[in-house]
């Protein structure tokens, strides 16, 4: 192997690392030193080309694009940092326009009747949907919860921090450790504002006088029963 060290004397950096030059990794050996790389190979096309080279020197030897996502991962950074320097190419964050990017109004998932009983419940907690806002489904823990709206401004923000305050585990373009709540889920809470009780209720008489002989108490329930959470 007469060309192993003309080839290190013009690539110092790569001495530390003349075993993944000699005999260049196969996409079964880097695999099994980094069991990441099995789950995210189908979404790159690393594994397709990891037997090109990015350096080399001209009779068939040098480094490969795998070699190159060895050194990166042996070198301590992650599996996106090692495949983009694999890849030659940026390694993009995840933004708010990226993460809404594909994403269906959630009308157009879950049907107009839907959309229409969420908009109805989040207003009597005096929240109403504008423009710039989404409601989330898939965040909420009743239907109308006013902690599933999402403005497009700050959606990645605001469901880490929902995320972390209900110690529900999330990976993807958001990603939060899981962990006990802030608030134990099993204690009741009041899902009516107390502030919307009175004028809930004033609107239930109303429409039946007849409920005006109910004790507050019994107004109260009804209302909760009305307006409280539904799955």
């Amino acid at each position: 192997m007469d060309w192993v060290e003309p080839f290190l004397e013009e690539h110092e950096d790569l001495r530390e690392y003349v075993d993944l030059i000699v005999v260049p990794p196969t996409g079964k050996e880097v695999v099994a030193e980094f069991s990441e790389f099995g789950d995210h190979f189908n979404d790159s096309d690393l594994f397709d080309t990891g037997y090109e080279f990015l350096v080399h020197d001209g009779h068939g030897h040098g480094l490969t694009r795998l070699a190159q996502y060895v050194i990166s991962r042996r070198k301590g950074n992650g599996h996106k940092l090692a495949v983009s320097f694999a890849m030659q190419r940026a390694c993009t964050a995840p933004t708010n326009d990226t993460f809404w990017g594909g994403r269906k109004a959630f009308w157009q998932t879950h049907g107009e009747v839907y959309a229409n009983d969420v908009r109805r419940k989040l207003a009597t907690r005096g929240v109403n949907l504008g423009p710039n806002d989404e409601y989330m489904p898939e965040l909420a823990r009743f239907r109308g919860d006013p902690e599933a709206v999402v403005s497009f401004d700050g959606g990645r923000d605001h469901i880490r921090k929902v995320c972390q305050q209900r110690g529900w585990a999330c990976d993807g373009a958001v990603t939060v450790k899981g962990r006990g709540p802030d608030v134990d889920p099993h204690v009741p809470t009041r899902p009516v504002h107390e502030n919307l009780m009175p004028e809930l209720a004033g609107n239930m008489v109303k429409k039946n006088p007849d409920l005006a002989r109910k004790t507050n108490a019994e107004l109260r329930q009804m209302v909760y029963d009305k307006h409280g959470p539904t799955k």
